[in-house]
């Protein structure tokens, strides 16, 4: 039986696209202590910021420009609810200004509303045409999948301000999007030589050149990351997926292990250090990683995930079964649950159970292909051959590469003595094998 991929895979992404780098956004011109505080900003001191904030509240509180200053420290310091407030209120206060809008569009991103935040940031852009305003107005048309419509956006940004690596950094992403990997690599290029220290650009090429297969030199800017910030779990997890694909099992669980060190406290890092150790047979340590994430996270859905695919792996598909049904319950439409359930059905021998299961996927979304692989299991267990070839079909009409698949048919024509059949499929699992 087959798991979805994104369940177990190891690439894991810092973060959605829409992680927000705090950029100077207070482009009004400002003088005095509205400067400094700009500055503090830009700098990323919020605390600073609302220490200075605060000695100039009783004076200013009804002022556009203090709100739109606190607003964006609030939203820095994480007060989200605070600053939507005061960025509210700024905008209510002069309607006529672009700033406030801008960072209201960038709160509502983080709050996963592209749709209301394209409002706002095409109104900035309105108000008052700048590199940053189109900037922040791509960020929201990624947000909607306009890909196309944000590297516009981006190629604008540029030409106002060439020299901001972001910018760069951020077009790659749409173009990496819109499958167009060599503009993304020269984007990626130029923005890591305009900011070498640049972490989130150095991971950002990384996962552009492991998407790519280049994982040697994906490999490579995470080191440089690593050696610019040696303190952030997520990077080690990252140079973790890394060594996976190039087969360096040991170092890849001793950078997962280096993540969990540094944050003992992430149920997230436990999960993934989990699934590592079963992945390459170190069933006692995953156990041990599942009860640190069921005591960081009972609850969770993905924890119970966890404990399904270890009690799988353990053989124990009753336990496993109790607790795909308790993520259902909480994620009653999630498709990849739902067929994780029917790979336990299908090993307590409920095949009848166990092929609903993998019907109700293949009609939800029919393009995860492992419900194609388990039905057709089980089918061949149920002595149903033809019926078996029928789901592989559609599963290589998706996936035609799927060796897998490919030699499950193979042994299926044989055994029905469809040997012409039978020799065209290992015609194709040879030219893959020569690739």
């Amino acid at each position: 039986m087959r798991s979805s991929a994104k369940l177990l895979a190891f690439c894991f992404a810092l973060g959605a696209w829409f992680v927000c780098i705090f950029p100077s956004l207070a482009y009004c011109e400002m003088t005095g202590w509205k400067a400094e505080v700009n500055q503090m900003l830009f700098a990323g001191r919020f605390a600073d910021a609302l220490r200075v904030l605060s000695g100039h509240e009783a004076e200013s509180s009804s002022d556009p420009e203090f709100l739109l200053l606190r607003g964006q420290a609030l939203f820095g310091s994480g007060a989200t609810d605070k600053a939507v407030s005061d960025i509210t209120a700024a905008i209510q206060g002069s309607p006529s200004m672009a700033e406030p809008k801008a960072i209201m569009a960038l709160i509502l991103l983080t709050k996963g509303d592209p749709s209301r935040a394209h409002k706002f940031a095409d109104e900035a852009v309105v108000l008052k045409p700048s590199s940053q305003a189109y900037y922040i107005r791509s960020k929201t048309l990624m947000g909607l999948g306009k890909f196309s419509d944000a590297v516009l956006d981006l190629d604008t940004a540029i030409g106002y301000e060439p020299n901001q690596a972001e910018y760069y950094s951020a077009r790659a992403e749409a173009e990496i999007r819109l499958m167009r990997y060599e503009p993304a690599r020269h984007d990626y290029d130029k923005a890591v030589e305009m900011s070498p220290k640049n972490i989130k650009i150095l991971n950002g090429r990384a996962n552009m050149k492991a998407s790519m297969g280049l994982f040697q030199e994906a490999a490579a800017d995470l080191d440089r990351a690593i050696e610019l910030s040696p303190s952030q779990p997520d990077l080690h997890r990252q140079r973790a997926a890394i060594y996976f694909a190039l087969g360096d099992q040991e170092r890849a669980i001793s950078e997962l292990e280096s993540a969990v060190t540094l944050s003992p406290k992430d149920a997230e890092a436990w999960r993934t250090i989990s699934l590592a150790y079963m992945k390459v047979g170190k069933i006692s340590r995953a156990i041990e990683s599942v009860e640190k994430v069921k005591a960081l996270a009972p609850e969770d859905v993905q924890t119970h995930l966890l404990v399904g695919m270890i009690a799988m792996h353990r053989g124990k598909p009753e336990e496993a079964l109790t607790s795909f049904d308790a993520a259902l319950t909480l994620k009653p439409k999630d498709v990849e649950i739902m067929n994780l359930r029917g790979t336990a059905l299908a090993a307590l021998k409920r095949p009848d159970e166990a092929l609903v299961a993998f019907e109700t996927v293949i009609r939800q979304e029919p393009r995860l292909v492992d419900a194609y692989f388990n039905a057709a299991q089980v089918l061949l267990a149920q002595r149903k051959p033809d019926a078996a070839l029928q789901k592989l079909d559609l599963l290589l009409a998706q996936r035609p590469g799927d060796l897998e698949a490919l030699n499950m048919k193979l042994n299926i024509l044989t055994d029905l003595n469809r040997i012409e059949e039978a020799k065209k499929v290992l015609e194709i699992i040879e030219a893959l094998k020569k690739k």
